[in-house]
C-alpha cells in the first residue's frame, strides 16, 4: 500500500459523500460541499496500515428568510486505512468542525432542484497484475499532469494535451460549448489569455484542484479521473473598477488520459459547475495580488515530462502539510529549524506580499527573524488557515532536487485589527507556492521558499463568541496534532 492508494480511497469516500449531499439538498433544502485539502500521510512499518490527516473548507448552503446562505466551515478530517487484496479501504474516519465563518448571502433563494447531477466515480478497474507493474508511477504522472493544467493557468497547454481530433475540453466558467480537436483547443486557450488584456490584465481562469480519484485500465494505455475544484474568474471589463466582480464556483473535474510515446496526455477535460458561490466585489486597490496589480507574465514553474518516486513525493507532501499546520499551531520556528537550515548550502525565502517591492531573504538568520515575528502574532484559537491543494511534485535535474508547486486558499486572522471577538476579520487570498527542495544526508530540506498572492478576496468575518466547533472550547491547549486518530488507537492498544 502506498500513499496514492490511500489518497484514492479517501477521495472515493469524499466524492460519494458529495453525491449524497447534492441529493440531500433536493429534499432538505440544505447541503454541504467541500474542498478537501492535501493530506499528511503516515504509514506503519508493516505497510498494511496507514493514516491520513487533512482539512476541508466546507460550504454549508441553505435558504433563510427568502435568501440563500453560504457559510464557510473549517473542518478537520482524519482516516485510518488498511491494505486489502486489491488496494486499500478506509477502516475508520473522523470529520469534525473547527470553526465557522459568518455566512454570505445570495440575492434570492437557492434552487436546489436545479443543481446538476454529480458525475459517477471512475470504475476501480486496475487489476492486481497491473498494480504489480509499477502502476503507481503512472498514477503519479497522471496526478502531476492534471494539476499541471491548473498550475500552468492556460499557458503552454500544447504540452499537456493529446494531439488528436477527438481531444475535447469544456470549462463552463469560460464557455458553454465543448471545444473539440487539439488545434482548436490550443487556439482557444491562447485567445482566452489574450483576452485578459481587455480585462484589465485580470485573470479569467484560475482553479484549485483537489481530492483526485485516478483509475488506470488493464492495458495501462488509458486512464480517467474525478476531482473537485474551486474556480475563479475576475470580470474587470467595466471602466469603473467599483463594478469589477469575482466569480467563484465549486466544480467537478472529469479527465481522461492517453499514454503516448511521450508520456501521459490529456484527451478529455470537463470542468462542470456544481454551484456558484455568491458573487463578490473584486478590488485591486487595497492589497497586492498578482492578478490585479501586475502585468507580469504568468510564471510556469513545472515542465511537462518530469518524474518523481512515490516515496519522495509522500515525504515532500508531508513537509508542505507541516508548514500549514505549524502556522496554525504557532510552531513555525521549530519547523524552519528542522527543514530550512543546513550548513552546506544557502537557503532563501520570498513571500511576495508587496510584489516587486518585496525583499528576498537570503540567509537563514533573516528567515528566522521573519518567522519569529510571525510566531509572535500567534494566539491560540485565533487560527490562520494556510491549506494547500494537491501539489505538482517533480525532480529538478537529478533525484536530489525537487520542485513543488501548489495553491493555497490562505485565510489570515486579523485579530489585532478587529474591534470585538464577535466580528474578527480574516484576510483572504488565493496564493501560489513554489518550493525548491534539496536532499542532504537522506533528508529533504527547503532550499528556496516562494509565495505570491494571486487573487485577493474581500475579508471574511468570524464571530469568535458564537462559532461552534473546536474553537468553542476555551481551555483547549492548541490546534489538534496531525494523526490524532493514530494516537488514540495506539493508546487503545496499550
Amino acid at each position: 500500500m502506498d500513499f496514492l492508494q490511500m489518497e484514492n480511497a479517501l477521495s472515493r469516500w469524499f466524492h460519494l459523500q458529495q453525491q449524497a449531499e447534492l441529493w440531500r439538498g433536493r429534499y432538505e433544502k440544505e447541503m454541504d460541499l467541500s474542498i478537501c485539502l492535501t493530506p499528511a500521510y503516515k504509514m506503519e512499518e508493516d505497510g498494511r496500515n496507514g493514516y491520513i490527516s487533512c482539512d476541508t473548507f466546507t460550504c454549508h448552503f441553505a435558504n433563510r428568510n427568502g435568501k440563500g446562505n453560504c457559510q464557510v466551515r473549517m473542518k478537520r478530517l482524519e482516516a485510518a486505512v488498511e491494505a486489502t487484496g486489491t488496494g486499500c479501504r478506509i477502516r475508520r474516519i473522523r470529520w469534525y468542525l473547527i470553526q465557522e465563518m459568518k455566512p454570505w448571502t445570495y440575492p434570492k433563494e437557492i434552487d436546489f432542484c436545479a443543481l446538476p447531477k454529480y458525475p459517477e466515480l471512475p470504475k476501480a478497474g486496475t487489476s492486481v497484475e497491473v498494480k504489480k507493474q509499477n502502476c503507481e508511477e503512472d498514477r503519479m504522472a497522471i496526478r502531476n499532469l492534471m494539476n499541471m493544467f491548473f498550475e500552468h493557468r492556460l499557458e503552454r497547454m500544447h504540452e499537456l494535451f493529446f494531439e488528436d481530433k477527438q481531444t475535447n475540453v469544456r470549462i463552463d466558467l469560460l464557455s458553454k460549448r465543448t471545444v473539440k480537436g487539439y488545434q482548436a483547443i490550443t487556439k482557444w486557450f491562447q485567445e482566452t489569455l489574450a483576452g485578459e488584456k481587455e480585462n484589465a490584465h485580470c485573470y479569467r481562469f484560475l482553479g484549485l484542484n483537489c481530492a483526485p480519484v485516478i483509475e488506470i485500465d488493464e492495458s495501462r494505455r488509458m486512464a480517467c479521473s474525478l476531482s473537485m475544484a474551486e474556480t475563479f474568474r475576475i470580470d474587470a471589463k467595466d471602466k469603473e473598477p467599483a463594478r469589477w466582480t469575482l466569480i467563484r464556483r465549486l466544480c467537478t473535474v472529469c479527465g481522461r488520459y492517453v499514454n503516448t510515446v511521450d508520456g501521459w496526455k490529456i484527451s478529455h477535460l470537463h470542468i462542470q459547475k456544481l454551484i456558484d458561490l455568491p458573487i463578490v466585489r473584486y478590488r485591486n486597490d487595497q492589497r497586492y495580488d498578482k492578478a490585479g496589480q501586475s502585468k507580469e507574465p504568468w510564471s510556469v514553474d513545472q515542465k511537462y515530462g518530469g518524474t518523481i518516486s512515490v516515496s519522495d513525493a509522500m515525504q515532500i507532501e508531508n513537509i508542505i502539510n507541516g508548514w500549514a499546520y505549524s502556522c496554525r499551531q504557532g510552531t513555525l520556528d521549530a519547523f524552519c529549524r528542522n527543514y530550512f537550515f543546513h550548513p552546506d548550502f544557502p537557503v532563501s525565502m520570498l513571500i511576495r506580499s508587496f510584489g516587486t517591492k518585496t525583499e528576498e531573504l537570503r540567509t537563514f538568520e533573516d528567515i528566522m527573524t521573519k518567522i519569529r515575528d510571525m510566531v509572535a502574532q500567534y494566539r491560540n484559537r485565533y487560527y490562520t488557515w494556510h491549506a494547500p491543494t494537491t501539489p505538482v511534485l517533480q525532480y529538478d535535474g537529478d533525484k536530489e532536487h525537487v520542485v513543488a508547486t501548489w495553491y493555497d486558499r490562505g485565510t489570515t486572522n486579523l485579530r489585532s485589527m478587529s474591534k470585538s471577538a464577535a466580528d474578527i476579520l480574516y484576510m483572504v487570498f488565493v496564493n501560489k507556492y513554489t518550493h525548491h527542495f534539496r536532499r542532504a544526508g537522506g533528508k529533504w530540506y527547503i532550499e528556496r521558499f516562494y509565495n505570491e498572492p494571486v487573487i485577493s478576496m474581500p475579508d471574511w468575518h468570524f464571530d469568535m463568541m458564537h462559532s461552534r466547533g473546536y474553537v468553542s472550547i476555551p481551555d483547549t491547549p492548541c490546534f489538534p496534532d496531525r494523526f490524532e486518530l493514530l494516537t488514540e488507537e495506539e493508546k487503545e492498544g496499550e
